[in-house]
């Protein structure tokens, strides 16, 4: 399995930096498989066929503090190998650049 895990903090409340995760993952052709009030979400790619990389999955665990938020990322995949972690990388790169406006 290809994992990688990443934290970083981004300006606003818990609700706010959420919803900017999940227009994130949106424009990163994420869907959305489970979100628990403003603590976490998981979001997941599709699964293709004529794919050489398996679909990452990206959960994010947010944590309040104060006017600050930080999110504990995680992407992982069911490969292993420089394709797969590449893939796993890149997911991680779309989603973080999209909050990159908020960073703390």
């Amino acid at each position: 399995m290809s994992k990688v895990s990443e934290r970083r903090t981004y300006r606003g409340d818990n609700a706010a930096v959420r919803e900017a995760l999940l227009r994130a993952g949106d424009e990163a052709g994420l869907k959305v498989s489970a979100a628990t009030s403003d603590s976490a979400v998981v979001m997941g790619e599709s699964f293709q066929l004529l794919s050489f990389s398996w679909p990452a999955k990206v959960t994010a665990l947010l944590s309040g503090e104060g006017a600050n938020t930080t999110v504990d990322y995680t992407v992982s995949n069911f490969g292993f190998g420089p394709l797969q972690a590449n893939k796993v990388k890149s997911v991680l790169a779309k989603v973080t650049s999209a909050l990159s406006s908020l960073e703390a």
